[in-house]
């Protein structure tokens, strides 16, 4: 199910952002009695990230079991606290009353205690994806927080890209969340392949390279891409 709306001549409001979501939320599946893991970008990557923070927690939080945040840092320095609340626009007063039932971590990709291993692109399927440029055994692991859910909600928005062609989707999971193997794989054959093959395009060698990651979680999982 694809639910969306736009203009390429204006803007959308606060109010029509907030009810677009709440449609999506309603109209997508029910999260009822489920805990619900919202993997979210971090401040490098621009958008309404607080209004659509506020947003789903307010629609699912009454019904869901769980809700939580994870920050996708993939290599990026982990955020202070502060800078998590102002990213978010939320007070610190706040943080700690409405969203009290809330947790919202931080990946940490270099720290092995923090991820999980579910399986491996065997080096005759990477052979393929590359059209042999790159041909190797990739483990992939992930931030084990994420098979602790019910269900994944990945926010963030969707600009050309230098690495995969164009940014969001799946690849707020690899490598927003992943470990170093896949992480530093993804970019080695951005490089490989060049920016003037990938920046903008669509269908890259390494989106599918992200794809074939993601296949391999057993999850449900719902884009909210901006």
């Amino acid at each position: 199910m694809v639910i969306g709306k736009g203009s390429k001549t204006e803007p959308l409001s606060t109010g029509m952002l907030s009810a677009l979501i709440q449609k999506i939320l309603s109209k997508a599946k029910s999260f009822h009695g489920k805990k619900v893991l919202v993997i979210i970008p971090d401040t490098t990557r621009s958008g309404p990230t607080d209004i659509v923070f506020k947003n789903i927690y307010e629609a699912l939080a009454p019904t869901a079991k769980k809700i939580d945040f994870l920050v996708a840092l993939g290599t990026h320095p982990v955020m202070h606290e502060d800078r998590i609340n102002a990213f978010l626009k939320i007070s610190d007063n706040e943080r700690k009353t409405v969203y009290k039932n809330t947790d919202i971590f931080q990946h940490h990709w270099d720290n092995p205690a923090h991820l999980v291993h579910i399986g491996t692109i065997s080096a005759e399927r990477m052979k393929t994806i590359s059209g042999g440029l790159l041909i190797e055994d990739v483990p992939i692991t992930i931030n084990s927080k994420i098979l602790e859910y019910d269900e994944i909600i990945l926010v963030g928005p969707v600009f050309p890209h230098e690495v995969v062609g164009f940014s969001g989707g799946y690849k707020y999971l690899f490598p927003g969340i992943s470990g170093p193997d896949f992480l530093h794989k993804f970019h080695w054959l951005g490089a490989l392949i060049t920016n003037p093959k990938i920046n903008g395009v669509k269908d890259t060698p390494v989106r599918e390279a992200l794809n074939e990651a993601t296949r391999l979680l057993n999850v449900p999982i719902t884009l909210l891409c901006y």
